[in-house]
């Protein structure tokens, strides 16, 4: 799991939402940065 965060980050965001957050949160990153919105 933690190999596809680095590697894959958007499909296992997209796949598995809780696990990718989960992980984000252990490792203190998010590999898929968030949408900017621009107004």
């Amino acid at each position: 799991c933690s190999e596809t965060f680095f590697e894959d980050a958007a499909h296992m965001k997209e796949h598995m939402p809780e696990v990718y957050r989960l992980l984000c949160q252990f490792y203190r990153q998010q590999p898929v940065p968030l949408a900017i919105s621009v107004m």
